[in-house]
This record gives structure tokens, C-alpha cells and sequence, in this order.
């Protein structure tokens, strides 16, 4: 006599839904992953935006921009940190960058 080889309709179903199980068990994780992943490089961004603000006010203190009177030291816009400004002690008028521009802006 011969006996039937394979798999029945219903072990397939069953592995099928033990499958399913694990698979949308396993999304929320990814989608913490993916999100914790933006969050460290949201910090590194502005870790990286105070460290510029930081070496402007210095740069500011130490004569090498113009400030006001009454100015903080900090520059007006944020584009400056990027763009650069004018070195007042460099004689050939360089500029002095605090920032390098961002991957979507280039």
C-alpha cells in the first residue's frame, strides 16, 4: 500500500499563521529602531549647530568678527555659521566657517 507523502492543508496553515505571528511581532521593533536611529542623529546635528555657535562667540570674543556694541557675540542668522564670514584678521580676507553644509543642501 502506499502511503501519501507531504504536507496537509492544515500544517500549512499553521506554519503559516505561526509565520504571521512572528512577522508582526517583529515590525514594532524595526519601527523603534528606525526611529531611535533619526533621534541620535537629530542629537549629533545639534551637538554639531552648538559646537559652530560655540566657536563663533569665541571667534567674536577673540576679535576676529565684527561685533557691536551690546551684541551677545552669537550670529544673527544661522546661514552664517555655514556661509562664513570675514576673518578681520586674516590680510588676504579670508573667511572662517563654522559649519559644513548639510547633505540635502548640497
Amino acid at each position: 500500500m502506499k502511503t501519501a507523502r507531504g504536507f496537509t492543508l492544515i500544517e500549512l496553515l499553521i506554519t503559516i499563521a505561526i509565520v504571521a505571528i512572528l512577522a508582526s511581532a517583529a515590525r514594532p521593533l524595526s519601527e523603534l529602531n528606525v526611529k531611535r536611529a533619526k533621534e541620535l542623529e537629530l542629537r549629533r546635528a545639534l551637538r554639531e549647530i552648538r559646537e559652530g555657535l560655540d566657536a563663533y562667540r569665541q571667534a567674536a570674543e577673540d576679535g576676529r568678527i565684527e561685533r557691536r556694541v551690546g551684541d551677545a557675540g552669537y550670529p544673527k542668522r544661522l546661514e552664517d555659521l555655514v556661509e562664513g564670514v570675514d576673518d578681520r584678521r586674516a590680510a588676504n580676507k579670508q573667511r572662517i566657517y563654522f559649519l559644513r553644509p548639510s547633505r540635502a543642501t548640497r
